[in-house]
């Protein structure tokens, strides 16, 4: 007897679409880690050392500067 995508929606509260797409991923997967693992981000910019000094150096150039628009000048904005 299988519990239905309905009554797994709302015991967990997600969207029963959603378990429906969990579902279908994990029947077309032999490893289950692959659907429920966050995939791994790429290295990110804002982390690097030489960031962090470029970031630093233009705040004590001028600490009136937005965060946003050193953001911008960095390419680091969304």
């Amino acid at each position: 007897h299988t519990i239905s995508n309905t009554q797994v929606s709302e015991l967990l509260g997600i969207e029963r679409r959603r378990v429906a797409e969990l579902r279908q991923q994990l029947k077309d997967t032999r490893d289950p880690r692959a659907v429920v693992d966050r995939p791994s981000s790429s290295a990110r910019k804002a982390r690097s050392p030489d960031f962090i000094t470029r970031v630093s150096d233009i705040f004590e150039h001028d600490p009136s500067r937005s965060i946003r628009d050193v953001a911008k000048e960095l390419d680091v904005s969304h």
